[in-house]
């Protein structure tokens, strides 16, 4: 199994996530970046043309166990003004944006920082692109990964039925809402153990066409015209 922190870390948890010491906490680092370097480009491939991710003002300094693998550098924050002041004139540290550590037959990841306070603050897609790769890391992959990122898809399972939600966000502005933006051609592809599949669109029938190969089952979506749409699969 994979076990994912953020943030602060619980009494106690410290040999679970390869923490051998910490610091209080700095929260006075508002310009603060983790660089992602060539060496970090296999675990954050979102970030092949971006290498500084903003950390908000809150970081957790650790030092950790020799087994426990990092990822990113903490770059403290550097000079600011008009554009030709504007260049960094420190290294980046030895603290790291993530960290990786082997714990039984799994790992425990943690992030010494709050990316998702920084996405609820600003909305900047730098950290839902952070978190998709770190996600990726710990095993969970997309599976809907060319939809637009206003569709919010879930994947439920009873019994025998899987259960496939789609929520249209595309008429959300602000603290409005409108009728949302229709939605085509949105495929979703999701793990399938069974030879036989019968594929039910609760909202209009026929509107979801399937296909079956390699142990998985595409279901690609006509259109979702409303805000909120359910497709049931039953083996």
């Amino acid at each position: 199994g994979v076990l994912l922190l953020s943030g602060r870390l619980p009494k106690g948890f410290g040999p679970l996530f390869g923490v051998s010491g910490e610091k209080p906490v700095d929260s006075g680092l508002m310009g603060a970046c983790v660089r992602i370097t060539e060496r970090d480009q296999n675990v954050f491939p979102s970030f092949a043309d971006r290498k500084l991710i903003p950390i908000g003002k809150a970081y957790h300094r650790r030092t950790y166990a020799p087994d426990t693998a990092a990822y990113g550098a903490l770059e403290l924050p550097q000079r600011f003004g008009p554009p030709e002041a504007c260049y960094a004139t420190e290294p980046a540290t030895a603290f790291p944006g993530i960290a990786v550590h082997p714990f039984g037959e799994g790992k425990a990841i943690s992030l010494p920082w709050y990316p998702g306070l920084c996405y609820y603050e600003e909305g900047e897609d730098i950290w839902q692109l952070f978190m998709q790769d770190v996600l990726s890391l710990c095993g969970c992959h997309s599976i809907a990964p060319d939809a637009s990122p206003m569709a919010e898809i879930t994947l439920g399972h009873k019994g025998t039925t899987t259960i496939v939600q789609f929520v249209n966000g595309t008429g959300h502005f602000g603290k409005s809402y409108f009728d949302p933006v229709p939605m085509t051609d949105i495929t979703v592809s999701v793990p399938w153990g069974s030879e036989t599949a019968e594929v039910e669109d609760i909202e209009v029938p026929g509107n979801v066409s399937f296909r079956m190969e390699n142990g998985r089952i595409d279901l690609v979506s006509a259109g979702i015209h409303g805000r909120y749409h359910i497709t049931l699969v039953h083996t």
